[in-house]
């Protein structure tokens, strides 16, 4: 072989290493990218979920959720297409969207624990109230009965002296 042929085969076999590490690089950061996007799914969703645990609602929060999500799937189907860009811009506009959940995320359960607590302070508030008022319900239907007895039995006394007089 001719040192022009060997110098060929050498630039060729270094063109599909260099390729082939382009292409690993870039499957590996699509990897990461999706890696990313999925983590911020999972911390959203466990964000919203501790707001509804906590006893509040956050229904503007999954519609922006729900929004990431389809924005995310968009960017997939773009990127199967071959158009890198779009993609790009659409998982930018979802990681916009997580990171808005993410903000409001902690002021709505701060939000729905203040909700909560007020709540149960009512709730216990109320107990001894309801007890006090059953209770005087109670004894003055007690005292109203006794009442009857004893203007009845008395009503019986006049009668009584009246048959005997």
């Amino acid at each position: 072989m001719s040192q022009v042929t060997r110098l060929t085969v050498a630039l060729v076999i270094l063109a599909l290493v260099l390729g082939g590490c382009v292409l690993i690089s870039n499957a590996m950061a699509i990897d990461s990218s999706d890696s990313e996007l999925t983590l911020q799914t999972y911390q959203a969703y466990s964000r919203i979920m501790a707001i509804y645990r906590a006893g509040g609602e956050a229904p503007s929060l999954v519609g922006k959720l729900n929004s990431a999500l389809m924005l995310i799937h968009e960017a997939q189907l773009r990127r199967s297409e071959g158009d890198q860009a779009s993609a790009t811009r659409l998982e930018d506009q979802a990681r916009t969207l997580f990171q808005e959940i993410t903000d409001e995320a902690s002021v709505d359960l701060a939000n729905a624990k203040q909700a909560t607590t007020l709540r149960t302070s009512l709730i216990i508030a109320s107990v001894p109230a309801t007890v006090a008022i059953s209770t005087s319900v109670l004894y003055i239907a007690l005292w109203m009965m006794r009442w009857l007895k004893r203007s009845r039995l008395y009503g019986m006394r006049i009668v009584e002296k009246k048959n005997k007089d």
